[in-house]
């Protein structure tokens, strides 16, 4: 690799890009949402492997906390280019909030779990799609790409703390309450977006954000490394058909809600080791080597 192509690090450092306010805003609300998040999770598969005893309709609910991405990535990321960003996420975070609380009421019927399930990842890909179109506003050039660096470690450490934290939580206050806990998360992060957030819109117009997915999907489909990726991206969410089977299992051990937080907690935990290896360990000229 040429000096010229050698990418450049900058000497930004996380505390740097923490700095911003903005960032800092955005980023609290992350680490408030995959908190709260995890901790639904445990109280879900808690929840309903306690109502059915059945491993899988647990399998199935815990899965319905994912599938629906295939549906709401493409559909309603699209809303966060139409809307004010910032009201977007805030709008959908007291919309998961809502629909946690309605989670928590007492004999709610399995079907309307689901449906309720269901619904809040609907509202997680336009909130999604509206941080990642805010994030390079804020941050542009180096510390941006650090500002990405410190949102996905914040995901992975976020993730395993979450579940950590959420096997105790839901055996110390049940999961009505554990369920309600997470609805609050997402109000605190509605509240810290409004108040530290600018607003912002979408610039572009419709006919150019057409052309910009046309173009995406045509790089994508035109380089087989890309492409390559993109499957080895869709086999790995089968992962979640295993961690659905945590409170099962967790019930055959022995185990409790602690037991099942820790099960979840091992796959985000192997994967934010696996990403401090893999930059430790690997070269920055190896990682980016042409696939042969």
């Amino acid at each position: 690799m040429t000096e010229e192509h050698r990418p450049s690090t900058g000497g930004v450092r996380f505390a740097e890009v923490l700095a911003d306010p903005q960032f800092r805003a955005l980023w609290v609300a992350q680490l408030l949402s995959v908190l709260g998040d995890q901790v639904a999770r445990v109280a879900l598969a808690v929840l309903v492997y306690t109502e059915t005893a059945s491993a899988g309709l647990t399998a199935l609910t815990y899965a319905l906390t994912f599938l629906p991405d295939l549906v709401a990535g493409p559909l309603l990321s699209g809303i966060a280019d139409r809307a004010p960003r910032r009201a977007t996420m805030v709008v959908t975070d007291l919309l998961r909030a809502g629909l946690l609380a309605l989670m928590a009421v007492p004999g709610m019927p399995f079907w309307a779990l689901c449906g309720l399930v269901v619904a809040g990842q609907l509202a997680a890909a336009p909130f999604a799609a509206a941080r990642a179109a805010i994030l390079p506003h804020v941050l542009t050039g180096e510390r941006y790409v650090v500002a990405s660096a410190v949102s996905g470690t914040t995901y992975q450490s976020g993730q395993v703390l979450g579940f950590a934290l959420g096997g105790p939580l839901v055996a110390l206050v049940g999961v009505p309450v554990a369920l309600l806990a997470d609805a609050a998360t997402f109000v605190l992060s509605a509240l810290v977006l409004q108040l530290g957030v600018a607003e912002q819109r979408s610039t572009a117009t419709p006919a150019s954000r057409t052309a910009g997915l046309r173009d995406g999907a045509r790089i994508v489909l035109g380089d087989r490394r890309l492409r390559a990726l993109v499957a080895l991206a869709c086999v790995s969410s089968f992962v979640v058909t295993i961690e659905g089977l945590a409170a099962p299992y967790a019930a055959a051990l022995g185990g409790g809600p602690v037991a099942v937080g820790l099960l979840l907690a091992a796959n985000p935990l192997g994967a934010a080791l696996g990403i401090v290896v893999i930059a430790r360990l690997v070269p920055p000229a190896r990682r980016g080597a042409r696939a042969r």
